[in-house]
Order: C-alpha cells, then sequence, then structure tokens
C-alpha cells in the first residue's frame, strides 16, 4: 500500500468535506453548534414496502428493533425491516487514514471523481477501504484485520442479523478472530450471523459455531449444527474436521478427496478443503505431501485468505519455488 504524503492543506480540505457531509445528514433542529449528538447508531433503514429513512439505532432484542427517528423512538419487528446502510463517520474517516489503511494518494484520486456529490465520493472512499482491508484479510494477516474492523463494529455488530452492507465484513472479522484463536468473540460474532435474513451469512455463522464446537471437542454439538447447513460442501468439510480433530486424518483425507471430486466448483469451501487437506498430511508426518499441497493452494486460489494461509504454511515448512526449468 503507498505510504500516505501528509499535506496540511490536504487533511484540511478532507476533513471539511467530510463534516459537509455529515452536517447534511441531520436535521436543521440538530445542526447547531450547541446541539449534542443524538444517540443510537446512525443508518439509513429501508422497510419491506420501499421505505426510507436516516434513524438512529438504539437496540435489537427479542426480534425487535429499536431506533430514534427524530424526536420520535419507535420499536418495530426486524424482520419488517428490508435492510441497513451503514456509513463512515468523520472519526472513523481519520482513524483510517492515520492507520495507512487508505492512502492521500487513494483518497485525492476518489475525490477527483467527476459528476459526483461529497457524500457519494466519501461513499467511495468507505468503499476502497473495505477493499484495502479484504486485502489484508487475504495475505493472511488477520491481527490487522481486528485492528481496522473491531472499531467499526464495535456500535454496528448486534445489527449484523440484518441484512445490510457490512455483513461481508462482519464474517471477515468473525473469521479472523477464528484464524488467531480467539473463541468467545468468534462464538459472539457467529451467533448473531447465524440470525441473519441473508441465508449465505446464516450458513457461515453456523459453520463457525460448528467449527467452534469441534475446536472444544463437543462433536455432539458439531455434528448436530454441521446437519443444519444446506451445502452438502459444507457439511463434508465439517465431517473431515471432526474426523481430524478426533485423530483420524486418513479418513478426513478420504472425505476431502470426496469433496473435491463431488464439488470441485464450490469456491467458497474448496480451498479450505484442500488447504485442510496440507494440515491433514502433517498429521500423518508426510511432510512432502503437506509442501506440495500448500503450495498447490496458494497458486490456484491466489488472492483468497486461504492462498495466505497457505503461502504461511509453505514458508513454515521451508517450501522452494520450482523453477520454469524445473517444473518442465
Amino acid at each position: 500500500m503507498i505510504n500516505p504524503v501528509r499535506n496540511s492543506k490536504f487533511h484540511a480540505l478532507c476533513s471539511a468535506m467530510l463534516l459537509c457531509c455529515a452536517a447534511s445528514t441531520v436535521s436543521a433542529q440538530q445542526a447547531t453548534e450547541e446541539a449534542a449528538p443524538a444517540p443510537g447508531t446512525p443508518t439509513t433503514l429501508t422497510t419491506s414496502n420501499g421505505k426510507t429513512a436516516r434513524v438512529n439505532l438504539l437496540r435489537l432484542k427479542d426480534g425487535n428493533l429499536t431506533f430514534a427517528a427524530g424526536s420520535n423512538e419507535m420499536t418495530v419487528p426486524a424482520d419488517k425491516i428490508k435492510s441497513l446502510a451503514f456509513s463512515m463517520n468523520k472519526e472513523e474517516f481519520d482513524f483510517y487514514r492515520e492507520q495507512q489503511t487508505i492512502s492521500d494518494e487513494e483518497i485525492t484520486e476518489l475525490f477527483s471523481t467527476p459528476n459526483l456529490g461529497k457524500a457519494e465520493k466519501l461513499e467511495l472512499i468507505f468503499k476502497a477501504i473495505l477493499v484495502n482491508i479484504a486485502k489484508a484479510n487475504n495475505e493472511g494477516d488477520y491481527a490487522a484485520v481486528v485492528a481496522a474492523l473491531e472499531p467499526l463494529l464495535r456500535e454496528r455488530g448486534e445489527y449484523m442479523s440484518i441484512e445490510n452492507n457490512l455483513q461481508d465484513v462482519a464474517v471477515m472479522l468473525m473469521e479472523s478472530y477464528r484464524k488467531l484463536g480467539d473463541l468467545a468473540k468468534v462464538r459472539e460474532a457467529a451467533t448473531i450471523l447465524q440470525a441473519s435474513t441473508d441465508s449465505d451469512i446464516a450458513a457461515k455463522g453456523k459453520a463457525n459455531l460448528a467449527l467452534i464446537a469441534v475446536a472444544d471437542k463437543d462433536f455432539e454439538t458439531a455434528e448436530t449444527l454441521r446437519g443444519e447447513l444446506g451445502s452438502e460442501a459444507a457439511k463434508l468439510y465439517l465431517q473431515a474436521c471432526i474426523m481430524q480433530a478426533q485423530g483420524q486424518p486418513k479418513q478426513a483425507i478420504q472425505t476431502v478427496t470426496e469433496i473435491i471430486a463431488a464439488h470441485g466448483n464450490d469456491l467458497e469451501w474448496m480451498p479450505e478443503s484442500e488447504l485442510l487437506s496440507a494440515y491433514l498430511y502433517l498429521d500423518m508426518a508426510m511432510t512432502n505431501s503437506a509442501v506440495n499441497t500448500a503450495r498447490q493452494v496458494k497458486n490456484i486460489y491466489a488472492g483468497s485468505s486461504s492462498a495466505g494461509d497457505a503461502a504461511k504454511l509453505f514458508a513454515q515448512l521451508g517450501g522452494v519455488e520450482e523453477t520454469a526449468e524445473k517444473a518442465e
């Protein structure tokens, strides 16, 4: 990522634009110097009948969403909400610039986008920041992902069961926690995500709850959750994980082989399944096979978190890239 060039005028311009955008989202009554910030988490809410409003979320409890719209507080069934759309605030913008998650050059380029208003340009910057965080995830830098996303989801996380523009980000944070071994935070995030109205997001939450159960040696719970998944590839992957945890690497390898044979086009579970096979080879003291498998995964699935993990394993095992001549 390009190192930002510090420029006081540029910083002032960015801050002024963001402040201007923020001011446009509040009512005239709130837009006074002395007005205290409205409580809650700001978002754009779209109801199931298509109506849209700017509100502040207050809580989600027992399937009911409470929010403030102006001076009014309302509680409605969460299933009456079609979606939420979260935006970046000034403090988050400053945080990501200071952390070099996005460079000043990237910001300048996006601010120069023609025929867009300030709010639209800031939305482009927000999306670019999330893309840069995803790149860190795909390189296997899960500590960086957690550092970047925890502040963003600290207040928004409890609303991730409702369809919104940060659900994929919430999944990324959950899986980063798992890769770092923070199972308590995985469980907290997965419990919310498994209740999502988006079936794919819900499945990822449930799969992570199953993987926690495997890590805890709670195989009965893991099997129950595995049976509730709709994806056959996911079921087989979890079956292989259970077998590995039970000390049955040969049977687990056979299950992974079944995934490869029957679900070769499943880009959700194939990379992780093939990476799992590398670890299973290590469990059987077949280091050369593990090295070769790690090499294949990092090359075939380049640009994914599985490839990033495979690259780290390949390096840990002392893997050496084949030259073109040797490969021939």
